[in-house]
């Protein structure tokens, strides 16, 4: 499994990259409805110091899942650029019981050692570039709910409307009017 730990004691003035490309088996991730496939690559950027470091970077890594509206397999190639900043941890924010964050706040992570987990940020990353929904095309019609038909390679004869027992007196009334 891949793992790499950055020392952000030892970077240097003019800033450190990293470019890595990482082997299938190396960065296995399984999910109910996802997992990798192929190698995945990243291009970051670390400038900074233990109590300040920001990174920029950039990664692709393909996927595969099957659609969740017709369930044939999908292929997706992932591609996300990112800036995040690190600090020290502050134990004075930590106590407060509220604080207000702002959309910076949104790309602080707080570090509790002068140690990158580089591999934790970029599985953070891919998890973050992954779609909620994955769909073989943009207007995939899905499976028929009464037959289990593909409806975007055959029309059956199932009813296409049917309305919900406890909407059917509101419909009556709509159509009154």
């Amino acid at each position: 499994m891949y793992e790499e730990v950055v020392d952000l004691s030892h970077i240097p003035p003019e800033g450190l990259r990293l470019e890595r490309h990482i082997h299938p088996n190396a960065w296995k991730i399984r999910e109910k409805d996802w997992e990798n496939r192929g190698e995945l690559f990243f291009d970051v950027f670390l400038k900074g110091n233990p109590r300040k470091t920001s990174v920029r970077g950039k990664l692709t890594a393909g996927v595969s899942a099957f659609c969740h509206r017709c369930l044939k397999p999908v292929e997706l190639d992932l591609a996300k650029s990112f800036h995040l900043i690190y600090l020290a941890a502050d134990p004075d924010r930590f106590a407060q019981e509220e604080v207000v964050l702002t959309n910076e706040d949104l790309e602080v992570a707080y570090l509790d050692s002068p140690y990158l987990r580089l591999h934790d940020m970029i599985r953070e990353q891919v998890y973050l570039a992954v779609p909620m929904k994955f769909l073989c095309t943009a207007d995939c019609r899905g499976l028929c709910v009464h037959c289990g038909a593909d409806l975007n390679t055959v029309e059956c004869a199932c009813p296409t409307e049917e309305i919900d027992p406890r909407w059917a007196n509101l419909k009556a009334i709509t159509q009154k009017k």
